[in-house]
């Protein structure tokens, strides 16, 4: 076990109240009556329904796919029936709705034959189109499928148990109670991929996570190196996490597969070896319940679950208007609570009542406190000011894409600037911008296809009727005669059949 490295900013939180939700194994949610399952539970392109209303189906069995490659497939979470599809709230922080299927549970939870594949005698691009159709997308919140990311070449595989952001203890429990099968589905990848080194990084925060891990290695005989990181935020982030273990320092606009690695979160590669060992796909994940609670817990919840539901069997005595999916710095609040859980719903805070208090904003004093804590090496300061000026070519200029939304900026501002907002506003407009150029670019390029069609044709007919110009004039009287004659019998065959069609009846 070698020490770890350190990267530039973040924060040290003198308590991240993770033992709120820490101290419980985890709990079984009873399977509600009705869930509400998005067809969008991934980074991509939405699923299309592949079943009908009314039709009954089984635990595990398919009801929504695209078909496109940055996607992944959607699964009834229990048996029941299909409802209906609708459009229904899902936890965004804009709270639109998307279409969803209802299943009604009929309360027996029959699960559909189970589709293990023997990886190890398929190619790369059958078990990758495995993964894909057993809805396998990232757990730590980002939900990019996983068969994607499995098609880098790299040479370090990094597994990421450092869950650095305060309250959320899912990661944690589940390596204490699964240890074993998350490195067996890190092996799996490892070999998949075949990369040279496998890494596991986790923060010193969380001891009895470390001792499973280091009692599954020894069971196992996994190659794993296990490095206990500082309990620093956010270690967590790809770019902090390769740095931390191997001081390998990724530069602005580069990605970590660009430098031979890739890294997988632990509640994922538990995810894999299920949908390849087991072959179950992915209807159920851990959610931790914490913050303005007098205990919180950790629970197995089936997608499609609404957070009202998941609240009132916590403590149905819990009176909350809104709660924040995700941690304190990098969750957004969400107004519906018949919103679902989904793949990337990793926890759910009940908040205080004074963090619905939001201060009031003040005028940036330039102090440049959030330029140390930034763990992208950004001027947050000054993307702040291209940001709020509209002056996107700056921001870009200035790295902004590099930004993690962690969130530290926001946190360490004496003026109560929602920094994060601002960059997250700019990099949508930017985004749309991009779309509407391509759109632009699109349509010219069309534009000039049709025109180039239009004059080729031209220039076809011309040549044509030229041709038949200087046919006709190498033609005798007798020849042209012939033609004439066999154009006006063709004229007269044409108004006979005219004349013996029965006439239609116009309304």
């Amino acid at each position: 076990m070698k020490p770890p490295f350190d990267f530039f900013g973040g924060l040290f939180f003198q308590d991240n109240n993770k033992h709120k939700s820490s101290n419980d194994p985890i709990a079984t949610l009873p399977i509600p009556k009705t869930l509400v399952i998005p067809l969008q539970q991934h980074a991509g392109s939405p699923c299309r329904p592949t079943v009908e209303v009314g039709k009954h189906v089984k635990r595990d069995e398919i009801i929504g796919y695209s078909g496109q490659d940055i996607s992944v497939g959607v699964h009834a979470s229990t048996s029941g029936t299909i409802k209906s599809i609708q459009n229904s709230p899902i936890a965004h922080p804009s709270g639109i709705k998307h279409i969803c299927m209802v299943l009604d549970s009929d309360g027996l939870d029959e699960g559909a034959p189970p589709t293990p594949l023997d990886w190890e005698k398929y190619s790369l691009n059958e078990v990758l189109l495995h993964l894909q159709r057993m809805g396998i997308a990232g757990l730590g919140g980002g939900a990019f499928p996983s068969h994607v990311k499995m098609k880098s070449k790299i040479h370090t595989l990094v597994i990421n148990c450092a869950e650095c952001e305060p309250y959320i203890t899912c990661d944690d429990i589940l390596t204490r109670e699964e240890a074993i099968g998350i490195l067996e589905g890190a092996d799996i990848v490892h070999r998949l991929l075949n990369s040279k080194t496998l890494l596991l990084g986790i923060e010193d925060n969380k001891p009895e996570a470390l001792d499973a891990l280091k009692k599954a290695k020894l069971q196992l005989s996994s190659p794993v190196e296990i490095i206990v990181t500082p309990t620093k935020y956010p270690t967590g982030a790809a770019k902090q996490l390769i740095k931390c273990l191997t001081n390998v320092e990724i530069p602005h606009g580069k990605h970590t597969t660009e430098y031979g690695f890739q890294c997988f979160n632990v509640a994922t590669l538990l995810a894999i070896r299920n949908a390849l060992v087991d072959g179950t796909a992915l209807t159920e994940r851990i959610v931790t319940i914490s913050g303005n609670v007098s205990q919180g817990k950790n629970y197995r919840v089936r997608l499609g679950t609404t957070i009202r539901d998941l609240l009132l069997h916590h403590n149905d005595k819990l009176n909350c208007q809104n709660v924040i999916i995700g941690g304190p710095l990098m969750g957004f609040y969400v107004d519906d609570l018949d919103s679902a859980v989904i793949k990337s719903t990793n926890c759910i805070l009940i908040p205080h009542s004074s963090w619905n208090d939001v201060p009031e904003e003040m005028p940036c004093i330039r102090c440049g406190a959030c330029a140390p804590v930034c763990p992208a090496k950004l001027q947050p300061h000054e993307l702040y000011w291209f940001a709020r000026g509209h002056q996107l070519e700056k921001a870009q200029d200035y790295n902004l894409f590099d930004c993690i939304e962690c969130g530290c900026c926001s946190y360490v501002c004496p003026s109560h600037i929602p920094l994060v907002q601002y960059y997250q506003y700019a990099k949508d407009e930017i985004r749309s911008q991009q779309v509407e150029k391509n759109l632009a670019q699109e349509a010219k390029i069309r534009f000039e296809f049709r025109e180039e069609r239009k004059k080729r044709y031209e220039e076809e007919r011309v040549k044509r009727i030229s041709e038949q110009n200087r046919e006709r004039a190498q033609m005798s009287d007798e020849e042209k005669r012939a033609v004439i004659m066999a154009a006006v019998k063709k004229k007269e065959e044409k108004m006979a059949a005219r004349e013996k069609s029965p006439p239609t009846n116009s309304s």
